[in-house]
């Protein structure tokens, strides 16, 4: 038999072991032979789907690559998806803002970006990005698990070994930081030579979304029209900050 409390995190599909840091009382009912007695009347449960397509800009190629992001939000989220409050973001500076306006009331996530390997989240041909590091960290601050995180922007849940190259001494630290929590980096080696630093360490991105969310759908490799490339995944990821 199911409690009250587990039967209602079963309907919005939030963890009933964080009941109390998502459920909220919105109002109570009195009872008029005793008014001291509140019973709970009504609660307020987490409602905003947040969906960000920044898939946007770029050339012929993708501009076509790009249509996958219109395609999934229309049938995703605009056919299918209906009981929430959809906040739609279109640029990462709109992602961003999103989740600190509806911070402790998200219940989900859909983004439609290009990544990288190392958490690169970005709009094409342009300057502008954000990482995973740092949407984890805001997703962090909801307070509870959110029901599911849909990342459909390649490497998304990458698990293996990376390796960076070439890179300069004096930004070295700034990069790092900018882009992981170290706490998360495992087999950490780093070697400083002419001038430039490489560093070599195992990720797991799949586990660090999984912390925050219920449900995950990510991808270890390329997403290649919905297929996840993982079966050709190289041993090593490099990325040379040479070339």
């Amino acid at each position: 038999m199911y409690s009250s409390k587990e039967k209602l995190a079963k309907i919005i599909e939030l963890d009933p072991e964080e009941f109390d840091k998502w459920c909220r009382i919105a109002t109570y009912k009195v009872n008029r032979r005793y008014p001291a007695i509140k019973v709970i009347d009504m609660v307020s449960v987490p409602n905003v789907l947040i969906c960000a397509d920044i898939m946007r800009g770029g050339g012929l190629y993708g501009r076509v690559v790009n249509l996958g992001g219109s395609i999934g939000t229309f049938l995703g989220v605009d056919l299918l998806t209906y009981g929430y409050k959809i906040v739609k973001a279109d640029t990462v500076s709109a992602l961003l803002e999103a989740l600190e306006l509806n911070i402790e009331n998200i219940w989900g996530i859909i983004i439609y970006a290009h990544g990288n390997p190392v958490g690169y989240i970005a709009t094409p041909s342009t300057n502008i990005y954000t990482t995973q590091k740092e949407l984890i960290y805001k997703l962090h601050k909801n307070g509870y698990k959110i029901a599911y995180a849909y990342l459909m922007q390649c490497f998304s849940g990458y698990e293996g070994n990376v390796e960076i190259k070439n890179m300069n001494v004096d930004t070295f630290n700034d990069f790092i930081d900018n882009y992981f929590d170290k706490r998360i980096m495992k087999n950490y080696i780093s070697k400083f030579e002419n001038g430039r630093s490489s560093v070599t360490f195992t990720i797991d991105w799949h586990m660090e979304w999984s912390i925050i969310s219920n449900r995950v759908w990510d991808y270890q490799d390329m997403n290649v029209l919905t297929i996840d490339m993982k079966f050709f995944l190289p041993e090593t990821h490099t990325i040379d900050c040479a070339d």
